[in-house]
């Protein structure tokens, strides 16, 4: 039966939750991320619920299953702090009930409380028991039967007020219809569930619940007519919701040992029942009546309840009501003699309620020593210094922490200082990381200056070779003006070794028709034709060399040029890497600054 339950998308992991709980074992944490609630192991004390400020864990009433069904005979019993949560206004909640919830009757659980009060009375008297602890708390019922149940034999075996009331419906007035349970308690609905309850009651719906439809209905309580609870009234008993509710009532009594003790809240698991269980073991004095309460401000505070008010306005509110529940039965003797009419009809009504010893899985005292050795040595717990009981994990000791994780409830990375040793180690690890980077960005930046430096030295030198190949460019320029300046010489040359070849033939002509006499002349004249064909013949010669001169000296122009475009785009890649290195420079500078300071840090 799931009555605790945790919505795993808003855990947080925060193990509040674990801090207070009273059992701590009925909590698994082991997934790492959020935490589970063991049901068959939680008592269902609510604290978590309220605990949790994440909204992450709560419970689960009847309210769905009564939902589901028509209630074509319904009566509702409504705890003794009824009055605690609603104030005056405790009367609109009844008209609710009746006019929005379909209960024909509503009744009051503190007549209930009287019958407990009177059938413990009578028990006493018979049996003259050593010790009895009340039993109206379900969770203190359920905590018992579980965790000490060597003190099960001293649980009141009278029902509880909410079970003494249904009885009396069921077996004296002969009630066959629907109970449904208006409580500021979570644990009710395991009380009712209870096979040793006969089921009895149907539903436990809580004062929460019905704000909450108030809410969804948009419905203003305040616009509601009061109404009364049915038939049945109790006097002093409507204080049962607060500590010493069950004290006081049975004070009335004048034959009734005042051996009784009222105690409630976390003491009890902590200390109280521990040090009972010694004591009677001891066969010391002990109570003779224990009024036990699980919420440290009794039920009107249970984790159900409303709370609107505060503790000395609900007790305001009590005593207002016990005056008047006093004066309708015209005072204390005449509520005493109500009783005794009242204990002559319920005579052969035994009102008896048994206990269960139930199974636990799950024995914190079963795990010794030895058991949990392994698991300090994996939370890193080797020295007594090491032991810090931190109280971060929720168990207060890290023993217990130990025994959780023995029993599967919880692993090593929940425990704080497990993580914070883990933390300095990688903290360490990453200083000496950031020591060994410092170093090696300061390394890199050396290189990379050196670098700077070759590359200035090689942009110096593509600069005086990319000026002389500009310079070699321009005297080939200069060369190949020159060389077309041969052609119109070589022309006029053989323009002239021409005309001188004619003349040579003229004058050989003339020579002839001087005969003797131009025999000499004739001789100059094959002389000067000798040396003009001499001529043509050296111009022919040059013809071809100024041609290819011009053309060595075309071809060296256009692979100079070529040569000049690719340093060119040679010296824009070194300009572009260059200013990529002073980037990567810039930014080593600065990772050198931080990993000093992160090495620093440490």
């Amino acid at each position: 039966m799931d009555i605790i339950k945790v919505d795993t998308k808003k855990c947080v992991n925060c193990f509040k939750c674990i801090e207070v709980c009273p059992v701590k074992y009925c909590i698994d944490a082991s997934s790492g991320n959020h935490v589970e609630i063991i049901n068959d192991r939680c008592i269902h004390c609510g604290r978590c619920v309220e605990a949790c400020t994440h909204g992450a864990i709560y419970y689960i009433d009847d309210f769905k299953q009564f939902t589901s069904n028509s209630h074509e005979n319904l009566v509702f019993i409504s705890d003794s702090s009824h009055i605690a949560s609603w104030g005056r206004d405790y009367g609109k909640i009844i008209y609710f009930l009746k006019h929005y919830l379909k209960a024909k009757k509503v009744y009051d659980a503190s007549f209930g409380a009287e019958i407990t009060v009177l059938k413990l009375l009578e028990y006493i008297e018979k049996n003259n028991p050593k010790c009895i602890i009340s039993q109206q708390c379900p969770t203190i019922v359920k905590y018992i039967e579980l965790y000490r149940p060597e003190l099960i034999k001293y649980l009141a075996p009278i029902d509880s007020p909410a079970l003494a009331m249904a009885r009396y419906l069921r077996e004296v007035e002969n009630f066959d219809g629907e109970i449904a349970f208006l409580s500021p308690c979570v644990s009710k609905t395991f009380e009712f569930r209870d096979k040793n309850t006969n089921g009895y009651i149907d539903y436990n719906i809580t004062h929460k619940r019905i704000r909450q439809i108030l809410n969804k209905r948009k419905l203003d309580l305040t616009k509601f007519p009061d109404d009364k609870f049915d038939s049945f009234e109790a006097e002093r008993a409507v204080a049962f919701s607060r500590p010493g509710g069950l004290k006081d009532t049975l004070l009335r009594n004048k034959n009734i040992p005042s051996k009784i003790k009222t105690i409630q809240g976390t003491i009890l698991y902590n200390e109280y029942f521990d040090e009972l269980i010694k004591n009677i073991e001891s066969n010391k004095k002990v109570p003779l009546i224990i009024d036990a309460l699980n919420c440290d401000k009794g039920c009107s505070f249970g984790p159900a309840a409303i709370k609107q008010f505060s503790q000395d306005e609900i007790d305001f509110f009590i005593n207002e009501r016990i005056k008047g529940q006093q004066k309708k039965y015209g005072g204390k003797s005449g509520f005493l003699k109500f009783l005794k009419k009242l204990k002559i009809k319920l005579k052969d009504k035994l009102f008896k309620r048994e206990y269960t010893l139930r199974k636990l899985d799950f024995n914190e005292s079963d795990y010794k020593e030895e058991d949990i050795k392994q698991y300090y040595l994996e939370l890193n717990k080797v020295n007594p210094i090491d032991f810090r009981n931190c109280s971060y994990c929720g168990y207060n000791l890290c023993a217990n922490m130990a025994i959780a994780m023995a029993g599967g409830l919880n692993v090593k990375e929940n425990c704080h200082f497990y993580l914070v040793d883990k933390l300095d180690k990688r903290i360490s690890t990453s200083t000496e990381l950031s020591q060994n980077v410092a170093a090696s960005v300061t390394e890199l930046e050396q290189t990379l200056n050196t670098m700077k430096i070759i590359f200035a030295e090689i942009s110096n030198s593509f600069s005086i070779t990319y000026d002389a190949l500009r310079n070699v460019s321009k005297s080939n320029e200069v060369l190949t003006k020159l060389s077309y300046s041969f052609s119109p010489i070589v022309e006029a040359i053989n323009a002239i070794s021409d005309q001188t070849h004619l003349l040579s033939l003229n004058a050989a002509i003339e020579a002839a028709r001087a005969g003797t006499a131009g025999k000499g002349f004739a001789v100059v004249a094959q002389q000067v034709d000798n040396l003009s064909s001499q001529t043509s013949a050296e111009v022919e010669k040059i013809a071809p060399m100024v041609k290819e001169l011009l053309d060595k000296i075309n071809e060296t122009n256009k692979r100079g040029d070529m040569v000049i475009r690719d340093l060119e785009s040679i010296r824009e890649v070194i300009t572009s890497f260059f200013g990529t290195i002073q980037k990567v420079s810039s930014t080593l500078k600065k990772l050198s600054i931080e990993s000093k300071k992160l090495a620093e840090a440490k």
